[in-house]
């Protein structure tokens, strides 16, 4: 039997409907709805990008940790799209996921 994947959009809803504590956050299409979710969010935050293509993130450069402003979130969500693409040419980009920066975890 193959396996499935589910994007990490849809697991985090499936998460949220059984009670589990899920950073708030949400699926951008354009850099001012990235910016729009970041300022009702709060900042900081993280994105990334959102394609069923991408399964490792950070290695095709979709992941920005710790943006502090709408001019961060801005600059994030316009290099993703214009860098992504040249290294992966094949992946359809559905957009990013901006969310609340989880706190650290104490040692």
């Amino acid at each position: 039997m193959g396996s499935v994947q589910i994007r990490e959009v849809d697991a985090k809803k499936v998460l949220r409907a059984y009670g589990f504590a899920v950073p708030d956050g949400g699926l951008c299409i354009s850099s001012n709805h990235a910016v729009d979710t970041a300022d009702s969010i709060g900042y900081p935050v993280a994105m990334k990008i959102v394609s069923k293509e991408i399964i490792h993130k950070s290695d095709v450069g979709g992941v920005k940790v710790n943006l502090q402003n709408k001019e961060a979130v801005r600059d994030a969500y316009d290099l993703m799209m214009m860098r992504i693409p040249n290294v992966m040419p094949e992946a359809q980009l559905d957009g990013v996921y901006v969310e609340q920066m989880a706190p650290r975890a104490e040692r």
